[in-house]
């Protein structure tokens, strides 16, 4: 894989997370323009058609935490409610008595179920980016606990094995050396894509912390894993980064383990660690799987 595509690996889930933290400035746009509404209504002025920008925030909202997912739907809805309010309330704007009384309930209404909807959204995302890595945009070591236990407890009631593989890049520090600390971020983030490009749609990967990784591996044998995860070290292996002026070449090691499913995962957490121990003691750059 050349530099560039590497490089137009940096966006994804870490995109996610900027996108999540416009919402507030995104909202106020919202919040701006019901103020123009009550200002055309008291004041006979206009603009208050103009749109706000939360539309267009909410049709990029695809991909974002699944937990939202339900919430942004119901946002969706309330906010083309309450834009419909305020169209049918200014185009009566001499209107009086029973039916203008009529609109202007319906308008604060969906005003107010609105304001209620988005103040759940930005709830479930801030609960959801407290659970995520903010450089990676993966799962953190909090997210990955509460995500491997779930896997747990599925794998023992399916009877289907899981295996871990934990991921170490090689060399790292010398990377932070000799390219700074925003050379050993741009490596970070590109391994991250390219780990998610390499792995299964239903495998998943977790910052463990540092330069390290956990990949979780559901309905796969120990032999599979290892087989999935050689392919995925030599990509890496293959793999230019640009990390400011000069491309840089990475290796990773792993150490895989099935995932016990009678004993606490930090029991498997240790296996694999333990392997991948032995895999940078046998020089690095290559999968050892607990024996």
């Amino acid at each position: 894989m050349d530099g560039k595509v590497a490089e137009h690996y940096l966006g994804g889930s870490v995109g996610h997370l900027e996108h999540i933290d416009s919402l507030g400035e995104v909202l106020e746009s919202h919040y701006d323009w019901l103020w123009a509404v009550q200002r055309a209504l008291v004041c006979g002025e206009p603009g208050a058609h103009a749109k706000c920008r939360l539309s267009d925030w909410l049709a990029a909202s695809h991909g974002l935490p699944q937990e939202a997912q339900g919430l942004i739907s119901l946002v969706v809805h309330r906010h083309r409610a309450v834009h419909g309010a305020a169209e049918a309330l200014l185009a009566h704007p001499h209107d009086r008595g029973r039916m203008a009384a009529a609109r202007y309930d319906a308008f604060l209404h969906a005003r107010k179920a609105f304001k209620e909807a988005a103040v759940q959204l930005e709830r479930a995302l801030w609960n959801s980016t407290c659970l995520l890595d903010a450089l990676t945009g993966l799962r953190n070591r909090h997210g990955m606990f509460m995500e491997l236990r779930e896997e747990q407890q599925r794998a023992r009631r399916d009877g289907r094995p899981c295996t871990l593989a934990m991921m170490d890049i090689d060399h790292f520090k010398a990377i932070n050396d000799g390219h700074g600390h925003d050379g050993g971020d741009v490596v970070l983030r590109t391994l991250t894509r390219l780990a998610t490009l390499c792995l299964r749609p239903y495998d998943r990967i977790y910052r463990y912390g540092g330069e390290e990784f956990l990949l979780c591996l559901p309905d796969t044998s120990t032999a599979q894993a290892a087989a999935i995860i050689e392919r995925l070290r030599e990509e890496i292996a293959m793999t230019t980064v640009c990390a400011g002026h000069q491309p840089l070449h990475v290796t990773a090691s792993f150490g895989i383990a099935p995932l016990d499913l009678q004993r606490p995962v930090e029991a498997s957490l240790a296996q694999a660690d333990a392997a991948l121990y032995r895999a940078k003691a046998q020089g690095r750059n290559r999968v050892v799987a607990v024996s």
